[in-house]
């Protein structure tokens, strides 16, 4: 399934459908009020979430798209508000946002795909759809940082490749099944990878992160697998859908955004 298909960002951008589809009959945000001010407060407060998020500050271009992401927030509040999608609401911001995309799913509908153009869709985003590779592995961090670490995975290596049981050596394995390559590169790095893709089922290897010396075994590798569309084509065509939701929605958010000039006093 392509997850990417279901991140905020789609949830946020199909919400200018039903604005403009409802624009002919309830009041638009007046002239007078498409004034957005960014105050140093909210500056502040966005840089903070990221710091607490991040552990470091955002550089210039992360603090413009956190500020745009407020802006378009604001926008679909202002939005809402003058729909009237605040009635009846105590906690009015969240909730206005929410009555949004509430209303946005019902009202952009797509029609269904033709064949071929649901297998071109299919093909041009295979990634997300085939399944990568996959390893079962064990894993036994140590302690001491040191070299002197570094030689006792060694002999920990050693051991297990003469068949020694962990255990009787006071060590207690961590499994981690179907691991992707992505997965055990985020985990352990490249030439972790490297070295676990070189092994065979049995064997175990040894490497160095920041966080200090690992032995590592490897259990069992999976082959990578192409997806096969007949059988997922109804999960590929709900993406498909979302996708198409998406690229119309995210036109119509840009030109109700353009209508709203913003200022920054205390910013760029």
């Amino acid at each position: 399934m392509a997850t990417w298909l279901r991140e905020p960002l789609l949830h946020f951008g199909i919400l200018g459908a039903v604005i403009f589809a409802l624009y002919s009959v309830l009041k638009p945000v007046g002239a007078g009020e498409k004034v957005i001010v960014v105050e140093p407060g909210i500056e502040r407060e966005l840089i903070e979430k990221f710091r607490q998020s991040t552990q470091r500050p955002p550089n210039a271009e992360e603090l413009d798209n956190l500020i745009e992401g407020w802006v378009h927030s604001e926008v679909l509040y202002r939005e809402g508000l003058a729909l009237g999608l605040d009635k009846g609401d105590g906690a009015i911001r969240e909730r206005v946002i929410l009555n949004m995309k509430a209303n946005a799913r019902m009202q952009a509908v797509v029609d269904a795909p033709p064949e071929a153009e649901l297998r071109a869709w299919f093909e041009a985003h295979r990634a997300e759809y085939d399944q990568p590779e996959r390893y079962d592995i064990q894993e036994i961090q140590l302690r001491d940082r040191s070299e002197a670490g570094g030689g006792e995975a060694e002999r920990l290596r050693d051991a297990f490749a003469g068949g020694a049981d962990a255990l009787l050596l006071g060590h207690v394995p961590t499994p981690y099944p179907r691991q992707t390559p992505d997965q055990l590169r985020a985990a352990f790095g490249d030439d972790a990878l490297s070295r676990l893709q070189a092994l065979s089922p049995g064997e175990w290897t040894v490497v160095r992160t920041r966080r200090g010396w690992h032995v590592i075994g490897l259990d069992a590798a999976y082959p990578a697998q192409q997806a096969d569309f007949a059988a997922l084509r109804d999960a590929i065509e709900e993406d498909w859908r979302r996708d198409q939701q998406l690229r119309l929605a995210a036109n119509m958010i840009r030109g109700m955004r353009a209508n709203y000039e913003v200022r920054r006093p205390g910013g760029g």
